[in-house]
């Protein structure tokens, strides 16, 4: 059903692997931050998701903004991007660490790592698949399309079991500590965030020509000039 040739492009793998390790970064979050929210601080429903609505604000307007310049700036944008996201989480994970006792509103205390989170998750969702499928030939586009889906969706599905997993073992382990076991569900999200880095740093950098899709339409012209 697949032709396994479409893997021989360096920047379609490259890309369906970040997106699988990206996505199953940040959409474990959710669930732990609501667990959180809702169990370890006594949140209502609409609380907890206001409380943690500036990721998904970033996400929005960023990924807007890098679908507009992907073809300006290319690789770099989701470089910097998977970067900006795991030490986004990175640093929502101490905070929430570090809530026990502070006395300060959760959502304010979270709203600027989520929003640094989620702005450099909007910059890799729409530049990333852009690098990924800008080489493919058209008439293995909708398999492409579909396969690089697919890898999102095993990759979403992994990351929420991997933080919920980390999240209860860690509250039966600290006797509902729920702080701590936030902290535990995000640090291993936030460790994923950076797998989709190490993978983007040298698999759109080393090598091959300039992935930026503008560069590479020129290059075909003159190709066929």
């Amino acid at each position: 059903m697949v032709d396994l040739n479409l893997f021989r492009e360096r920047h379609y793998w490259v890309g369906t692997l970040v997106a699988a390790s990206l996505y199953g970064g940040f959409t474990g979050i959710f669930i732990v931050l609501t667990q959180f929210l809702q169990q370890g601080l006594g949140y209502t429903a609409l609380h907890a998701a206001l409380s943690i609505v500036a990721f998904t604000v970033g996400s929005a307007v960023c990924g807007v903004i890098s679908g507009r310049i992907v073809h300006r700036v290319g690789a770099p944008l989701v470089i910097d991007g998977t970067a900006v996201t795991a030490v986004g989480l990175a640093a929502t994970a101490l905070v929430v660490g570090g809530s026990s006792g502070s006395g300060a509103p959760m959502g304010l205390l979270l709203a600027g790592p989520l929003l640094v989170a989620g702005c450099g998750a909007g910059c890799v969702i729409a530049a990333n698949q852009t690098l990924a499928l800008h080489r493919v030939p058209r008439k293995e586009g909708s398999t492409a399309a579909g396969v690089y889906q697919t890898g999102m969706k095993i990759g979403t599905s992994l990351g929420t079991a991997l933080a919920t997993s980390l999240l209860f073992s860690r509250i039966a382990a600290t006797h509902s500590d729920w702080a701590a076991a936030a902290q535990t569900g995000l640090i291993g999200a936030a460790a994923l965030a950076a797998v989709a880095f190490l993978v983007a740093l040298p698999g759109f950098t080393l090598g091959g020509r300039d992935s930026t899709p503008g560069v590479v339409e020129e290059e075909e012209v003159e190709m066929a000039r």
